[in-house]
């Protein structure tokens, strides 16, 4: 069962004023961008399978500042240098055993709630690392595992960061 947030959860106001006021998020234009960035997403071959529901572009025009030129390069190289390292972006489950090591030695903790400023926080302990059984590549894979777990669906994360 996840975590549920409760410390320091802002309200949908106070979300809605940090978007316009911090990312220039503009409810009216935002439609017209995620439609915009649809319609070149299914001119690019290259992009046919990502992921191309409104939480999910939203996050990237958040994270550009709603610039659309952006927006589409961040895209492009996200997806990009997921396709060129499938050993870190590939067979993504949590139960294979070399994941669960790095997952039980506490190495990536996503902690309940928010800090002062809305963050959400995730905890990297990187001590906890075992070079004789864990590789470099499992415990990077298991952290942006982690990063996008704690990002996908989460307005507050979306607007005010993670740390």
């Amino acid at each position: 069962m996840p975590a549920i947030n409760t410390i320091n959860v802002w309200t949908d106001d106070a979300l809605e004023k940090a978007a316009k006021d911090n990312l220039g998020e503009d409810k009216g234009r935002l439609k017209d961008d995620l439609k915009a960035l649809k319609s070149w997403i299914s001119k690019s071959p290259h992009l046919h399978s990502i992921r191309k529901d409104d939480v999910y572009l939203t996050m990237f025009l958040r994270g550009c500042k709603f610039s659309l030129e952006r927006t589409k390069e961040k895209l492009d190289f996200h997806h990009t240098v997921r396709g060129n390292l499938p050993s870190w972006f590939d067979n993504w489950d949590p139960r294979q055993p070399q994941l669960q090591a790095i997952l039980k030695a506490g190495m990536y903790l996503p902690l309940k709630g928010y800090d002062r400023h809305g963050r959400r926080v995730i905890l990297m302990r990187a001590g906890g690392s075992d070079p004789n059984t864990m590789k470099k590549e499992d415990e990077f894979k298991v952290s942006t595992m982690v990063m996008e777990h704690a990002m996908d669906g989460d307005a507050q994360a979306s607007i005010c960061g993670i740390v």
